[in-house]
């Protein structure tokens, strides 16, 4: 088994975070912030896994070995994209982020709240109709474990999301006025993260409550304009990932009206794992297995019809999967679950998913280290303008860095999906309600310097 692949796979990415660290000084730094979920996915838990040699009783060694070094190759590359770019003498030194100003005119902090205002009672709206603004039909959704609302539209299902720039947007509208939070501004923040808190909670979605406190973390130190230290960045993660584990573990006796007690030991059992057909690092290596043997690679088109296609309304193209081909979409995956049966043995349990770099393996085959390195990049170069320049740059930063969950334990899909929805939305209502042009010119007179 490969155990030395994945000590090595956690050397690189703690060295990776540690290099960013040094050259920046900032622990919100994203080379920072992914560095426990890729650690704990793709060094630590196969380690605790193969305990005993237990992951051959379900896949041959061999699938591991090459499953392994796909996922340490394209993580290196990942890193590499991280630490790239210029590196400004004010970025590199300065301890804050430096484009969060203070002292612009009123106009601008409140035209910020206005926009947390809005999204914020969009998302609010949206969650409440899943259950047609009924209490009771609230109630009894959440009365099960794994409960929750249904939407007729995925524009609605997903419209709670806008939650999460709202608190962000809250959070600079607090930093531009004085950097002082008020009741208000709290309650705010509370109150508009609900619709990802609730289903996070009290169904047991881990992305959702990841990005409901990770969102909250974030917010808290954008509106004092300060940066955590090492050791709080760290801690904060760590402490997250352990409730989204705890909570996880307890989805079906945590809901309203359980009589079950929050059992903490679940949480410890599940980081231990429980090795069957839904192990998402199995299903993982078996996407990797299958991929390699049958080269039935998809070669972006379903990245294509994923960003693309899907968010085009039925009413407007009813037939859009079958005019695309997209058979994956309309039957659930069987085609590719046949495949997995075929070279593998089993087909995963419902709900498993495979990660992001079995799932761009699966898209480009060994392309997954080039898409690992431009997203890297792709951090990188969000970083870089939230430091230099803020504003929406910096609600972007954020909410990449929530949805980083994703990309560990579901797919880069389920990341880039949630991302496209919220920074166009929210970017339209940027553009258009508060101005690039007026962020600019007030950038350009105080210059870029340290809070």
């Amino acid at each position: 088994m490969p155990e030395s692949i994945w000590i090595l796979t956690g050397a690189l990415i703690a060295l990776g975070a540690l290099i960013a660290y040094q050259r920046t000084r900032d622990a919100l730094h994203p080379a920072v912030i992914l560095a426990p979920p890729f650690l704990y996915f793709y060094s630590i838990w196969p380690l605790i896994l193969n305990r005993g040699g237990v992951l051959e009783f379900f896949l041959p060694s061999d699938f591991y070995w090459h499953a392994s070094i796909v996922f340490l190759v394209s993580i290196a590359a990942l890193y590499v994209g991280l630490n790239s770019g210029p590196m400004s003498a004010v970025v590199r030194r300065s301890r804050r982020p430096a484009a969060l100003f203070g002292g612009l005119s009123s106009l601008m902090w409140r035209r910020y709240y206005s926009c947390a205002l809005i999204l914020g009672f969009v998302a609010l709206v949206a969650y409440a109709s899943l259950f047609d603004f009924n209490p009771g039909r609230f109630i009894r959704a959440y009365s099960t474990g794994k409960g929750g609302g249904y939407a007729a539209s995925g524009y609605v299902g997903e419209a709670s999301l806008l939650a999460l720039p709202a608190v962000l947007m809250l959070a600079l509208a607090v930093r531009l006025r004085d950097g002082r939070p008020r009741f208000q501004d709290i309650a705010f923040a509370l109150f508009f993260i609900l619709p990802q808190l609730i289903p996070g909670t009290l169904a047991g979605r881990r992305g959702p409550l990841f990005m409901s406190l990770a969102v909250l973390f974030f917010a808290w130190f954008v509106a004092k304009g300060r940066l955590p230290s090492m050791g709080q960045a760290v801690i904060a993660v760590s402490l997250i990932g352990f409730a989204i584990i705890a909570v996880f573990a307890n989805r079906q006796t945590v809901y309203v009206g359980s009589e079950d007690r929050f059992d903490v030991t679940r949480a410890v059992e599940a980081i231990a794992g429980e090795i069957d057909e839904g192990n998402e690092y199995v299903v993982a290596t078996a996407f990797v297995a299958t991929y390699r043997a049958t080269e039935n690679y998809f070669w972006g088109y379903r990245y294509f019809v994923t960003f693309f296609i899907r968010p085009i309304p039925r009413q407007i193209w009813p037939t859009k999967y079958q005019d695309m081909g997209a058979y994956w979409l309309e039957d659930g995956g069987g085609g590719a679950f046949k495949d997995l049966h075929d070279v593998v043995g089993f087909v995963p349990l419902d709900g498993s998913s495979s990660g992001s770099i079995a799932d761009g393996f699966s898209e480009f085959s060994y392309g997954v280290v080039i898409m690992f390195f431009v997203l890297g990049w792709a951090y990188a170069f969000v970083w870089r303008r939230h430091r230099r320049e803020g504003g929406f740059w910096t609600v972007l930063l954020f909410l990449m860095l929530a949805l980083s969950v994703y990309l560990p334990t579901q797919s880069f899909s389920a990341w880039m999906v949630r991302l496209m929805f919220m920074g166009v939305v929210g970017g339209l209502l940027w553009r258009f309600w508060i101005g690039p042009q007026s962020a600019r010119r007030y950038a350009a007179r105080l210059g870029p310097r340290p809070l």
